[in-house]
Formats: structure tokens, C-alpha cells, sequence
């Protein structure tokens, strides 16, 4: 399960995450004050209406001359095979009946705001990992330009742009944590991220198809499953706290570890790459059983965000004991 760079890789969907990564952290670092200067010349009295019009016209402008190429590029990929677009069409589906579900499920007041917030990772979990299996590029490509959405509609909300501001303040406040007590709600992108991140190098460090094992899983098992379970488990059952003053426990704990060496064992059945890198750990040494309960102990003693933590650490626990 050793993670192999190869140099030189002329592939235009990895040079494209590349870029998109790249320029998402841009971005990010840049938006807010050219979105903000955009909003006070949106809100300007009426005898600066024409400069507001045309600072709007010419940032659409440059903005659609910007993205032109690269979406014309990510399109035609998107679309050169009928498997790519059963999966752009399952993907689709996949996020309606998703999101409808979650929004009934969270107006449920008897149900706790952590447990709504762990369903979009099983949403994440069934979007990424039939893609993984059957088309990594296509995966690793939508992720890319799914966390420049991201950040993209962030700096919207933050900016302060009339309406849609409001919009998406009220959306994404429902499913807010403590950590998101700043400027910026970044729990939805440590997630894609977290998920993200193995899978990105995975597919820029092999050449030719990437088989769903090893260090493209790690995210996905290990938020997807293992953190789910922890959650869900230790919030309704847990009974014995990890330690003093800590709202975690053993319960979720030890469900955290056994979701994520399920979803291993799922894999290993599904997929005979992924059963011949767990036949390559002796059973007697339990590399992948001691990766996944040193990072299920992180999950319930950091006080880090998880989503973002976990998955890097799980990756370097697997490529050191696997």
C-alpha cells in the first residue's frame, strides 16, 4: 500500500486536478474582497448604478473568459463515454433523493444534529465509491471542480452578495458545528476535502487505471463508514466515556473501528485489487486492524476537525503498518 509518485504524468484529467486544486486555494485566498467590493457597488444609490453595472458586466465577463477552456475541457470529459454519463446521471440521482431525504430528516426534531450532519457522509460515501471503482479520473476531476464550487459559493456567502448570502447562511448554518464559529464554515469542505485528498493522490501518482484499494479508500472508509459509526454509536448507546470530561466513548470507539474494517471487508469482496492488498498483510501482524484503531483512538480524543485530520492520518497509518 505504498504510495508511488510518478513524474512526468501527461494525463490531461490528473494536470487538470492539478490546476484546479491550485487555483481553488487561489481563490480562496483572494475572493472575498473583490465579491465585497462587487456587493457595495451592487447596494451603491442610483447616481452609481452605471458603474455598478458595468463592474458586474466586466467581473461576469472575465470570470466566463476564465473558466471557458477549462469547462469546455471538463465537459467534453465528463461526456466521451456512455459509463460516464450512467455515472454523471447516477450522481444526479443519487444527490436529489439525498438531499430530500436529509432535509425531512433534519426537520425532525427528535433526531440529534449530529447524526443529520454524519448523513451527507453516507451520501459522499455512495456518490465516490461506485465512481472509484469504475471511473477514478472522472471521480477525482468532479472532486476537484466540486471543492472550487465550494469555495466558490463560500466566498458568495461571505462576500455578502444580496439574497444569496442570506440563502446560504440560513442553508448551511443548520448543519454548523462549534468549529464553524468564525468567518468561514469549513466543516463541508474538510469533508469533500477529507474524502477527497487520498483519492487526488492516488490518481496523480499512478499511471493508467487506479484500482479502488490501498490509499484511494482511506478517506472514504474512514469518514464514510468508520466516523459515521462512531457518532451514531457513542451519541445513542455510548455508555463508558474515553475519559473524563470527554463526550466521547468506548462504545463509538470500538463502532468506528469495526464500520471502517466492514467497509474493508465490503471492498475485498466487491473488488479483487482491493482483496489482493489485504491478502498481502499477514493476518497475524493485523496492520490494517492496528491503522484503523489508532485512527479510530484519534477520532475520540482530538479535538481537532476530524474530517480534515483523519483521513491523512489514517493514509500514513496504513502505508506505515499495512
Amino acid at each position: 500500500m505504498q504510495v508511488r509518485f510518478v513524474e512526468n504524468d501527461a494525463k490531461p484529467s490528473a494536470s487538470l486536478v492539478t490546476q484546479a486544486i491550485i487555483m481553488s486555494f487561489a481563490c480562496a485566498l483572494r475572493a472575498r474582497d473583490p465579491v465585497s467590493q462587487l456587493v457595495l457597488l451592487l447596494e451603491a444609490p442610483a447616481p452609481r448604478s452605471h458603474a455598478a453595472r458595468l463592474s458586474l458586466a466586466l467581473f461576469a465577463l472575465g470570470v466566463t473568459l476564465a473558466a471557458l477552456g477549462p469547462a469546455l475541457w471538463t465537459l467534453q470529459f465528463a461526456f466521451a463515454s456512455a459509463q460516464r454519463i450512467v455515472m454523471l446521471a447516477y450522481w444526479v440521482g443519487v444527490l436529489a433523493l439525498g438531499l430530500v431525504a436529509m432535509a425531512r430528516i433534519g426537520a425532525l426534531e427528535s433526531v440529534p444534529q449530529i447524526i443529520v450532519r454524519k448523513g451527507y457522509h453516507i451520501i459522499a460515501l455512495l456518490l465516490f465509491l461506485p465512481a472509484l471503482a469504475l471511473e477514478p479520473e472522472l471521480l477525482a476531476v468532479a472532486l476537484a471542480v466540486a471543492f472550487a464550487g465550494l469555495l466558490a459559493l463560500e466566498a458568495v456567502r461571505v462576500g455578502g452578495v444580496p439574497r444569496l448570502s442570506k440563502a446560504l447562511t440560513g442553508f448551511m448554518t443548520a448543519f454548523t458545528d462549534a468549529r464553524d464559529g468564525g468567518v468561514l464554515f469549513i466543516t463541508h469542505l474538510a469533508l469533500l476535502v477529507g474524502m477527497a485528498a487520498p483519492i487526488w493522490v492516488a490518481v496523480l501518482s499512478r499511471q493508467g487505471t487506479v484500482d479502488p484499494s490501498g490509499a484511494a479508500l482511506a478517506g472514504l472508509l474512514i469518514l464514510g463508514l468508520g466516523d459515521t459509526a462512531a457518532s451514531v454509536v457513542g451519541r445513542l448507546w455510548g455508555r463508558h466515556r474515553i475519559a473524563r470530561g470527554s463526550p466521547k466513548t468506548l462504545e463509538g470507539l470500538l463502532a468506528g473501528a469495526l464500520g471502517t474494517l466492514v467497509g474493508w471487508a465490503a471492498c475485498a469482496a466487491l473488488w479483487p485489487s482491493t482483496r489482493a492488498a489485504l491478502l498481502t498483510v499477514p493476518p497475524v501482524n493485523g496492520g490494517i486492524v492496528a491503522a484503523t484503531l489508532l485512527s479510530s483512538l484519534l477520532e475520540s480524543v482530538t479535538s481537532q476537525l476530524d474530517n480534515a485530520v483523519l483521513p491523512p492520518h489514517y493514509l500514513a497509518m496504513l502505508s506505515c503498518l499495512a
